[in-house]
């Protein structure tokens, strides 16, 4: 009878013990659950604050819309670039920051977008659209789209420079070539370019008067010293390159060249070099003037 009682206890006391382990082993399995958990949860709380500091740092706008073609994003350097506050735009369409002329055409090709999944050619493309700010200025703006999905939610987000600079500098430029074409075609002078191994980069159109050939026979073709009359050529060349070497500018520059005919033509050539910002030659931009207006001239 004794030995059941104490079988009974030792029983008794193994399965509490084991209760008690096992209890212990949940609790620790719980709160290592609960800690890991937390440290995710901690996580992801970091990386939501890293990824909103950067858009709202970031110099570029950022804008997003849903699938209803709202917007949902729009971060400080869109409101700067806009005129517009978060709170304003949060919400409201797209396309009232775009010219009223666009909107419609904006409008319709969203809808067939989150309708279709179907990007027409504007989804990752860098294009380029005017801009409307709140005072009612229209501006050039550089977009580039992007397309993704958060769980079952598909979303459109933008990223917009305003080019406004890069326009004016650009058209700009285009007035000033045009300015130096009209002057080149319509000069007595031909006006050429050469890289710094003397090919033709550019010649205008007079050169055909002077020497015959058509400006695109020269450019990319021929070398500056290619025209000049075979027995004075290499002496040329040489007199020219010394030049080149010293990137030094010349004036008046006689030298006999071969028209196409095969004629002689004695010409006046100037020149300056054309430099890098360090420095290094990239090659030389002058004129040519004929000063014997292409006589036969017996060379020595």
């Amino acid at each position: 009878m004794g030995y059941l009682v104490f079988t009974l206890v030792a029983l008794v006391l193994l399965v509490t013990a084991l209760g008690l382990l096992s209890s212990r082993r949940y609790r620790e399995r719980i709160h290592f659950e609960i800690g890991e958990r937390e440290w995710t949860t901690e996580k992801l709380r970091e990386s939501e604050a890293l990824l909103r500091t950067v858009i709202d740092s970031t110099k570029e706008a950022m804008i997003s819309i849903g699938e209803d073609g709202l917007i949902i994003l729009f971060n400080p350097a869109a409101q700067k670039m806009f005129g517009r506050e978060k709170r304003e735009m949060i919400g409201r369409p797209l396309e009232s920051l775009m010219p009223e002329q666009y909107r419609e055409a904006h409008r319709k090709y969203v809808n067939s977008y989150f309708a279709t999944g179907k990007p027409h050619g504007a989804i990752d493309r860098i294009l380029e659209l005017p801009g409307l700010r709140s005072d009612g200025t229209v501006f050039p703006i550089e977009i580039s789209l992007s397309a993704g999905r958060l769980e079952d939610k598909q979303f459109v987000i933008a990223i917009a420079r305003d080019i406004t600079e890069r326009k004016q500098i650009e058209n700009a430029l285009r007035r000033s070539e045009e300015r130096f074409r009209q002057v080149a075609e319509n000069s007595q002078e031909w006006i050429w370019e050469v890289d710094a191994d003397g090919l033709y980069t550019y010649a205008s159109p007079v050169v055909e008067k002077i020497l015959g050939y058509k400006p695109e026979e020269l450019i990319g073709r021929m070398h500056f010293y290619d025209l000049f009359h075979p027995d004075r050529r290499e002496e040329l060349k040489k007199a020219a390159f010394e030049v080149y070497n010293k990137k030094q500018s010349f004036r008046e520059f006689l030298n006999l060249n071969v028209h196409k005919n095969a004629s002689p033509v004695w010409l006046s050539t100037s020149g300056v070099p054309i430099l890098d910002d360090k420095g290094n030659l990239l090659g030389y931009r002058g004129a040519d003037i004929d000063i014997a207006g292409r006589k036969q001239v017996k060379p020595s």
